[in-house]
């Protein structure tokens, strides 16, 4: 399933850090025969080629979008795949997370990638396997339905000495077949008109596989996000302002000439950056770095009740409406007893094992970026975007980072180092610290929920009316990231509903109503509160850090970079 040449500890041991690099030599190149590109850069869904490939050694690389978040898809998307093909399990090697090599099948997020991705690679396999039996059919000189396919070789029934292996038949070329795709992302129909295996027949699906990349994970191998090192690489930190809409008004390069290695200070709109040779001198510098930022023009709520007064209060700027039915406030004031209750959802950090990590390389018009996204091709347009390139030229490649619980969704670390690379030429890597993780990551947003009901005297509810005000969800279609705004780039939406939070859909009452109303975030830039478009759960230090004690040490409130430089380190990095 893995195919990893030397360890992460053989690396460490050797070099003081992880040298990754991407070969595409060997067998597994020459099974890439791929799919010509359509018109726009990318990999044509239609054609089979475009999923998978067959090695001469009869491994099977499969093509994916979808990306394993430590929930174990790989394991169970190949167990899918060597299911349809007949072909052992460890035959099987996942590509995952590459944009120059998948098609898009969205995010991996919502737990729903078996749901959603698996169908998909099911019926890749199945429109493969066709093909391979019509080719075994040419030579071997027998009707397909004369044919039966065991551990990757096709025989002939009753004649066992008629036989070839996949590797035989196609090892290495195009299958050169096209297929049915209809659709996109994760709604993708994949060769509907291909029969699938009947699950009856299952061998492998359904049976206890252990999971791929769970052993290099308990030996202390395997590679994380927060492990890759490029040839050249340099190290940048973000110097972040004290709340999200505050910009600087002026940057003293000179207060980190002193720190040695530092590469450059780097200013684009309202980012601001350090690139430096080593990572501690990154760190010193973007803590010693002079920054004056501007105050903040709008007052923020100061406490929680501050807090949910103002989602209780505020206009929404749009309602969903679950369920409408009946009168509730009319039968509420006529019911024998009624309910009331008010509950106060706080903001929820992601709380990732391993602080956001990226590393970007970009030249001139083109960029490299190596991330743990749940979206690769979100990120890629991201980065893209940013940059003012087309997306065909930012090739976006996965690294599973440290922990994600969802929180790399929206994925900002590519952008930063993009930045600070293109400033300066170079590789850069950028690791997020724990306290700006936790200050900056693109928080749950904070919800009241408000809920009335009324019982006749037999008990029976008669009415039920449940609102739901929220911020916009954390995954806003439409909405830049950190970095984007910072350097100019505009919202196209005003953000995503939560929903309704499970407010009584399920449940069938003569009267009733269930709303979910999203409310505006407190962030005006140039524009007036009220036609300010709403800002994705991304409070940061805006408004969560004034619900925490503490905040101070999270860096709120510091209106320039005035902090101590930090005391020598006591040990030196190692490259």
């Amino acid at each position: 399933m893995r195919d990893t040449s030397l360890s992460r500890r053989q690396f460490l041991k050797g070099t003081g850090a992880l040298i990754v690099s991407f070969s595409f030599s060997g067998p597994v190149a020459q099974a890439l025969a791929q799919s010509t590109r359509l018109p726009n850069g990318e990999l044509d869904p239609t054609s089979l080629d475009s999923w998978l490939a067959i090695a001469q050694d009869g491994s099977v690389t499969v093509f994916t979008s979808k990306v394993d978040l430590g929930t174990g898809i790989e394991t169970a998307l190949a167990q899918i795949v060597a299911e349809e093909l007949d072909v052992p399990f460890k035959r099987i090697k996942m590509e995952v997370g590459d944009t120059t090599k998948t098609i898009d099948q969205a995010s991996t997020v919502g737990s729903r990638t078996i749901e959603r991705g698996g169908p998909q690679l099911r019926q890749a396999a199945a429109a493969a396997r066709q093909a391979l039996l019509k080719l075994a059919s040419e030579r071997l000189g027998a009707p397909v339905d004369q044919l039966t396919i065991e551990d990757g070789v096709v025989s002939a029934i009753g004649n066992p000495t008629k036989k070839i292996s996949y590797g035989r038949l196609i090892g290495g070329k195009r299958f050169n077949v096209t297929i049915t795709a209809t659709g996109t992302g994760w709604d993708m129909k994949v060769a509907p008109e291909v029969r699938a295996k009947d699950p009856k027949h299952y061998k492998i699906v359904g049976t206890s596989v252990p999971r791929v990349e769970l052993p290099p994970k308990v030996m202390g191998t395997f590679t994380y996000t927060q492990d890759v090192r490029v040839p050249g690489m340099l190290h940048g930190r973000v110097v972040r302002p004290p709340v999200v809409n505050s910009k600087p008004v002026s940057v003293d390069e000179g207060s980190v000439k002193h720190i040695s290695g530092v590469v450059k200070v780097v200013q684009e709109g309202s980012f601001v950056g350090v690139v430096a040779k080593t990572e501690w001198s990154a760190i010193q510098a973007a803590k010693a770095l002079k920054v004056t930022w501007s105050e903040p023009t709008t007052k923020l709520p100061a406490n929680p009740d501050e807090l949910y007064a103002y989602l209780k209060n505020t206009k929404s700027f749009r309602d969903q409406v679950a369920v409408n039915k009946g009168n509730p406030d009319s039968a509420i004031s006529q019911a024998s007893k009624t309910f009331e209750a008010t509950y106060r959802w706080p903001f929820q950090l992601h709380g990732m094992i391993g602080p956001s990590c990226a590393v970007a390389d970009v030249r001139r018009d083109k960029a490299t970026i190596w991330t743990g996204t749940q979206g690769p091709f979100r990120t890629r347009k991201a980065v893209a975007d940013m940059l003012g390139v087309p997306e065909k030229n930012v090739r976006v490649i996965y690294v599973e980072g440290s922990g994600c619980y969802g929180r790399l969704s929206t994925d900002d670390a590519p952008e930063d180092a993009a930045l600070l690379s293109r400033a300066v030429g170079k590789p850069v890597r950028v690791q997020w610290m724990r306290d700006e993780e936790h200050a900056w990551e693109p928080k749950g947003p904070a919800q009241l929920d408000m809920v009335r009901a009324g019982v006749d005297a037999q008990g029976k509810v008669i009415a039920w009316n449940f609102m739901d005000r929220s911020f916009p969800w954390t995954a806003a279609a439409g909405m830049p990231l950190l970095a984007s705004r910072q350097v100019g780039l505009k919202p196209t939406a005003q953000g995503n509903s939560n929903g309704t939070q499970s407010g009584g859909e399920i449940y069938a009452f003569d009267n009733q109503k269930i709303v979910a109303a999203l409310i505006p975030w407190v962030q005006p830039d140039e524009t007036p509160q009220d036609q300010q478009p709403a800002r994705p759960g991304r409070p940061g230090p805006l408004l969560c850090q004034r619900m925490l004690p503490g905040r101070d040490r999270l860096g709120a409130g510091r209106r320039s970079g005035t902090a101590p430089a930090p005391p020598p380190h006591p040990q030196q990095e190692r490259n």
